[in-house]
């Protein structure tokens, strides 16, 4: 009795954050693949991705003083932060770190942001923000299953739309509402920013982003990218989120 037991409850342990991702589309980018390629041979066997929801991330927060990193590898200032990340846990400072991509949730997507971890040689467990972003791929992989269930063989077709094009598919992507709602559900001093879209204006929901949390919740400190819409130059990229490591340290150390 007590063997079902404890085997009933590994079941529901590994389907609290579920590690399955299905195939779809994935946002490459030309100078994430230059660092990827220049890095050599990246070996991700031991890198963890796991889907994660907003509430499981506010529960993780819960009672721990916590230092909570969202990052995205879609371009290469999306993965400003992680240098700070990785030197962060090879201090072994005393918090937890709650690493969350907010990339499209795809089995593509995540092979790039385990490649990037890899280069970074950061391997403690980390999270992809739970969503559907990615799935237009599926329509033709459901349709592949259903001919091959039939036993249909010959060449087959699909009459050619636009319904499945990535700028309509990542509408919700491209709105940041998931980066908004996961952030600003435990810091509420988070702000969306008025960036100029061509002849129009329009609000993106900047990261990286870093806060440290303390076990009652509190904000103790958080750092979002430079993003000044009045700037006529845009800031250099080495400008752009720029982390002081010791001062994290430090007020991770004050607040034990």
């Amino acid at each position: 009795m007590k063997k079902l037991i404890l085997f009933l409850c590994l079941i529901c342990i590994s389907s609290l954050y579920s590690s399955d991702f299905e195939d779809g589309v994935s946002m490459k980018n030309g100078q994430i693949a230059t660092l990827l390629n220049n890095a050599g041979e990246l070996d991700t066997d031991d890198i963890i991705v796991e889907k994660i929801t907003v509430q499981q991330v506010v529960a993780k927060l819960k009672d721990k003083l916590s230092v909570v990193h969202i990052w995205g590898s879609w371009c290469t200032s999306t993965i400003l932060g992680l240098d700070c990340i990785k030197e962060l846990i090879d201090q072994k400072v005393d918090a937890q770190i709650i690493l969350v991509s907010v990339d499209v949730c795809s089995k593509q997507q995540v092979e790039i942001m385990k490649k990037i971890l890899a280069m970074k040689k950061i391997k403690i467990k980390s999270y992809i923000l739970e969503n559907d972003f990615g799935k237009s791929q599926q329509h033709f992989e459901i349709m592949k299953k259903i001919l091959a269930m039939k036993k249909i063989k010959i060449k087959s077709y699909i009459l050619e739309n636009d319904f499945g094009k990535s700028q309509q598919h990542f509408a919700k992507f491209y709105s940041s509402d998931h980066i908004y709602n996961l952030i600003h559900s435990f810091d509420k001093s988070y702000r969306r920013v008025e960036v100029a879209a061509g002849a129009r204006k329009m609000y993106i929901s900047p990261v990286p982003y870093i806060g440290i949390i303390n076990k009652e919740q509190d904000i103790l400190y958080s750092k979002v990218p430079d993003i000044d819409p009045n700037k006529k130059q845009a800031l250099k990229q080495d400008e752009f989120y720029v982390l002081n490591t010791k001062k994290i340290m430090k007020i991770i150390n004050n607040n034990q």
